[in-house]
């Protein structure tokens, strides 16, 4: 919706493959191993991504707005590193 509507300059498909990927990893592979739900692993990669987006949308708001954040900044491009 973002992009949509020219909010951020994010690619459509890059952004669709991220999303469709996330939903993939979290429910179907998960669905169809049980063992996967009880594993440390679908915590951590779920925390992961809650932290990116939680370090992405006030990046994308203060862009929006204007506002220049370096921690914001350095958080946004590095941040991906660390969690991913």
């Amino acid at each position: 919706v973002h992009i949509l509507l020219g909010l951020v300059k994010s690619d459509l498909a890059s952004s669709i493959i991220q999303i469709f990927s996330r939903v993939f990893l979290a429910d179907v592979v998960c669905r169809s191993a049980p063992v996967a739900q009880k594993s440390i692993i679908l915590t951590v990669m779920v925390v992961s991504w809650c932290l990116v987006e939680m370090i992405r949308y006030p990046f994308y708001a203060t862009t929006i707005l204007g506002i220049k954040s370096s921690l914001l900044g350095w958080l946004g491009y590095s941040a991906f590193y660390i969690l991913y």
